[in-house]
């Protein structure tokens, strides 16, 4: 891979996903509420709940 292609596939990575209203409502989500009869939330359980990975709920 030549040293500009790779350059080019980080800055790629690097760029959001989301948009910020989507990010936005993840965290009001989160910060809101938790799941149904449960004292505390964790990373599956929230990225299922608002429909995105475990990585982006990580990140």
């Amino acid at each position: 891979m030549a040293w500009k292609d790779f350059m080019t596939s980080i800055a790629l990575a690097a760029h959001p996903t989301h948009d910020d209203q989507r990010v936005a409502q993840v965290l009001n989500r989160a910060l809101e509420g938790g799941p149904p009869n449960a004292t505390h939330g964790n990373i599956p359980t929230l990225s299922q709940h608002n429909g995105v990975s475990k990585s982006t709920i990580h990140r």
